[in-house]
């Protein structure tokens, strides 16, 4: 049995290279996957659906990731939001925890270091 059976992430990506490989990792471990290219659509997505844990790009078209994790948090405290970015700075890092963010990793991401980081967040 794969290791994320029945569970389900968003993954908000609007860049098709990454967001083809988030699915692909995902998909092969066992995730329903529901996407989005912007945090407009994110919200909305996130809204209508039941989605166990986020993946986000903090840099994305309309709404950005800053505010999704605002928005997101205010609808849901607890879900375990992930943020992608190719970013190093500390400022962006300390923003997206102070908001609530769970885990913040720095692009490229290692698909080890990923998995690594939702088997955390699922099982607590």
């Amino acid at each position: 049995m794969k290791k994320f059976t029945g569970k389900t992430a968003l993954i908000v990506e609007d860049d098709n290279i990454s967001s083809h490989y988030l699915n692909l990792l995902l998909q092969k471990n066992g995730f329903d996957l529901i996407n989005a290219d912007n945090g407009d659509q994110a919200i909305e997505l996130f809204e209508n659906n039941k989605i166990d844990i986020v993946l986000l790009d903090i840099q994305i078209h309309g709404l950005d990731g800053f505010e999704v994790i605002k928005s997101l948090k205010k609808k849901n405290s607890k879900i375990p939001i992930i943020v992608q970015s190719a970013s190093e700075a500390v400022e962006i890092k300390d923003k997206c925890i102070n908001l609530g963010c769970n885990a913040y990793l720095e692009k490229p991401v290692s698909s080890e270091e990923l998995l690594s980081s939702i088997e955390k967040l699922l099982t607590n």
